[in-house]
């Protein structure tokens, strides 16, 4: 997200329901003023105006297919977009470091080479262990349950039990 490689620009975070993915998205962002691009609107004219003039962008589930492939691409990778906006003439995305958080890898829908393409612009990082409640000795219950901060500290543990070492 420093922007020093010139094609990666986007970090993944990569697993099953219940593994801190978009908690750890909330953390680092939560600071920052970010836009996000929604799963419906993808295949929109417009579906990237809300990512101007923002210092990250947030992509959750995305659905990365044929038709979008380019677009995303270029976005990824921290090209300079065009993006259309509504009722005013395009306006040019610079560089934006891209937050994903997805359940699916992100070229399921394209061809191996398409997907290559694609995820070669990405740091990839795999979450596979599910985060278990401090208060008890079993996983999260499926969402719309919220995590608080116990949750997460019992995520960190483990890391900071290694730092301790």
């Amino acid at each position: 997200m420093n922007c020093e490689d010139e094609k990666i620009n986007t970090l993944v975070l990569y697993g099953p329901t219940n593994t801190g993915k978009s908690l750890i998205c909330k953390l680092m962002t939560s600071f920052l003023e970010h836009g996000s691009v929604m799963r419906r609107q993808e295949a929109s004219a417009f579906a990237y105006e809300n990512l101007l003039n923002r210092k990250v962008a947030l992509m959750e589930e995305p659905k990365i297919c044929a038709a979008n492939q380019q677009d995303l691409k270029q976005i990824l990778g921290g090209e300079p977009f065009e993006v259309h906006i509504k009722y005013q003439n395009p306006d040019l995305l610079e560089r934006l470091p891209v937050v994903v958080t997805t359940n699916e890898p992100l070229g399921v829908r394209l061809s191996d080479v398409d997907a290559a393409a694609t995820e070669g612009r990405c740091k990839i990082y795999t979450l596979d262990n599910q985060i278990c409640n401090a208060n008890i000795d079993e996983t999260v219950p499926a969402p719309p349950y919220k995590l608080c901060a116990c949750d997460m500290a019992h995520l960190l543990l483990p890391i900071y039990e290694l730092l301790a070492l």
